[in-house]
């Protein structure tokens, strides 16, 4: 899931359900040829196809990702009108 080419297009990464980022190398030509996936490495992200949770630089050397938020079970507040506490 989650499918990004590398700029040349030599190189396919994609994500496992379980979050392992996977790298396929693809040669073009009368024959197109790819290599057997190789596991990059394990990340905190799971495959959603609602967005893209990462990308890879031109080379396919370095990858940016969102970083998951961990479920938080604290209230958040917002107050409103909060400059009228100001005044007295």
């Amino acid at each position: 899931m989650a499918p990004v080419w590398r700029a040349d297009g030599k190189e396919l990464f994609y994500l496992t359900p379980d979050g392992k980022l996977m790298s396929v190398s693809f040669k073009s030509g009368a024959q197109p040829e790819t290599s057997i996936p190789v596991e990059l490495f394990q990340t905190r992200l799971r495959a959603d196809h609602r967005f893209n949770q990462y990308t890879v630089t031109g080379d396919g050397q370095r990858f940016l990702m969102y970083e998951p938020v961990e479920d938080n079970d604290q209230p958040f507040y917002v107050v409103m009108n909060w400059t009228s506490l100001l005044k007295h």
